[in-house]
């Protein structure tokens, strides 16, 4: 137990004087890549559930985008369009990093298109939430992604999807080689709070300092405490910004 409440504040101050020494050294992509990266890891590792809010799942896709942007050393455009009204609906955790994932590796080979651009959006269609992910790559074979060890991933966002929901939702994906991909998953549209509650708790950190704001996100298990949404605010001034988006 004790092991397990020290690791993160190690790996979390770490990662801070890292981030500082890239500020220091004049370097500050770096220094955003590993706030990009805790975060990443805090999504990944913190929170064994399998539902998160759209939101959250969106913030890790961003971070998860601009890491895959570093690694590879280019620059693929990723859009998100997330209706407000959309944001607190529940999903299955890791629903888009498959297909996302896919795009980056397989889309854009070498530099055959010139303005690489992965979109990400959502809609309520019928009392479902539609997700969509296109890119203006290559296009590929879908028959020989999905039964590759690539394609593993999107198999079972697909199999994980029916099995929750029933068969009537699930993953579908339309490509030809050189038109690009979309990816079109669809689920029942959940909006529900822990344990029926009527009252929705959320919680404001404000710190200077991102690292201390993201270890405080991450080493308390808001979940148990009943602690629907956590933000954070960097300055006094724009303490309350979250809250005037809440409905």
């Amino acid at each position: 137990m004790l092991q397990t409440q020290i690791s993160p504040h190690f790996l979390y101050n770490t990662l801070n004087s890292l981030k500082w020494m890239a500020i220091l050294y004049g370097q500050p992509a770096i220094a955003d890549a590993i706030v990009a990266l805790v975060d990443l890891l805090e999504f990944c590792f913190k929170n064994s559930k399998n539902y998160v809010r759209l939101e959250r799942e969106i913030e890790f896709l961003q971070n998860y985008s601009k890491i895959q942007n570093i690694r590879n050393g280019r620059q693929i455009q990723v859009e998100f369009d997330i209706p407000l009204e959309l944001k607190k609906a529940v999903i299955l955790k890791f629903s888009f990093q498959p297909s996302v994932e896919n795009a980056f590796v397989h889309a854009f080979p070498g530099s055959q298109v010139e303005h690489p651009k992965i979109s990400v959006s959502c809609r309520e269609e019928n009392g479902s939430l539609v997700t969509v992910i296109r890119d203006n790559g290559v296009g590929y074979d879908t028959s020989k992604v999905v039964g590759s060890a690539f394609g593993i991933g999107i198999k079972n966002v697909d199999d994980r999807i029916k099995l929750t929901y029933g068969n009537a939702y699930g993953q579908t994906i339309k490509t030809k080689p050189g038109e690009g991909v979309e990816v079109i998953i669809r689920r029942p549209w959940c909006f529900q709070r822990k344990n029926g509650r009527k009252n929705m708790y959320n919680l404001l950190i404000v710190d200077d300092e991102s690292m201390v704001r993201l270890g405080m996100k991450s080493c308390v298990d808001w979940e148990r405490l009943q602690v629907d949404n956590v933000y954070e605010a960097s300055m006094e001034k724009r303490a309350f910004k979250p809250f005037r988006i809440i409905k």
